[in-house]
């Protein structure tokens, strides 16, 4: 496992005194890049209150990759739940 621990603004950050609204693409959690020895790789970003997994995958290595989304999902899922 590999992080890179940061803090994220819990509120807006302004540009221009423009609100930003949500991550950039070139923050997107989803373009986690794989290594040599690794076949799945998982962003996680929070933004202003959201938080946003991003999953990349060797599809050849890591077929039912969608597997691990629907879990991830569920289980964000019960937790917002519970948390209501």
């Amino acid at each position: 496992m590999v992080g890179w621990p940061r803090s994220s603004p819990r509120t807006p950050a302004t540009k221009s005194a423009s609100s930003v609204d949500s991550q950039s693409s070139s923050n997107d959690s989803s373009d986690v890049p794989l290594g040599v020895e690794i076949r799945v790789s998982i962003g996680i970003f929070s933004y202003a209150g959201q938080l946003t997994f991003g999953i990349s995958a060797d599809y050849d290595e890591v077929p039912d990759v969608g597997v691990l989304a629907a879990g991830i999902e569920a289980a964000l899922a019960e937790l917002v739940a519970l948390a209501e």
